[in-house]
């Protein structure tokens, strides 16, 4: 159960992280080049594992 617990929680903040990245004031300040950055690195990887059969992915 803690698996489940744990799956939960990360959900719930996903949420809640859109819901503020969602208001008008929040949209409309510039993101640093530094997050950017790091998002493009992470699109990057999550890239990368599509290319890998699916058997290899533990969920």
């Amino acid at each position: 159960m803690a698996k489940r617990d744990g799956s939960r929680l990360w959900l719930s903040g996903l949420i809640a992280a859109m819901q503020h990245a969602e208001r008008p004031d929040i949209r409309r300040q510039p993101v640093a080049p530094e997050i950017i950055a790091e998002l493009r690195a992470q699109l990057t990887l999550t890239a990368s594992l599509r290319s890998s059969p699916i058997s290899t992915l533990r969920h």
